[in-house]
């Protein structure tokens, strides 16, 4: 198996799974962290080709919080370029 193969097979395998920590939620679909508002179970029912997804509850509240703290940094990095 040459490199390009192995590529190609490392991303069709990526390609078969989703894991997320982080409900969508009609805050997060307007802020453009997800793709609109259909049910994610709606769209791969519809799939040609399944895509298992693997919702991990346990971190949510870290990951809301780490996604916080990254809007709270980009915020201060826009009013701080506003003065330049």
């Amino acid at each position: 198996m040459n490199d390009k193969d192995y590529l190609k097979l490392t991303v069709e395998q990526a390609r078969k799974s989703i894991v997320y920590a982080c409900r969508k939620t009609p805050e997060m679909v307007k802020k453009y962290y997800y793709e609109g508002f259909t049910d994610n179970k709606v769209l791969n029912d519809n799939n040609n080709k399944k895509i298992e997804t693997v919702f991990i509850p346990d971190y949510e509240q870290e990951m809301l919080e780490l996604v916080k703290n990254w809007e709270e940094k980009q915020t201060v990095a826009s009013e701080e370029n506003k003065f330049e």
